[in-house]
């Protein structure tokens, strides 16, 4: 979802309003990495998937 805010912001108020967004992109980002790489992980170590 934030990413959806920081675009309608950058779309409705222009490029020069987007450091409000900032932020909470970077924060969100951020978060979103560690389980993405711990899926990641466990899906290569999964029975049958390596190719």
């Amino acid at each position: 979802m934030i990413v959806v805010d920081w675009a309608r912001a950058a779309i409705r108020d222009g490029v020069s309003h987007v450091d409000d967004h900032r932020a909470r992109f970077a924060s969100a980002a951020d978060a979103e990495q560690p389980p993405l790489a711990a899926f990641q992980q466990a899906a290569r170590e999964a029975p049958g998937t390596e190719h």
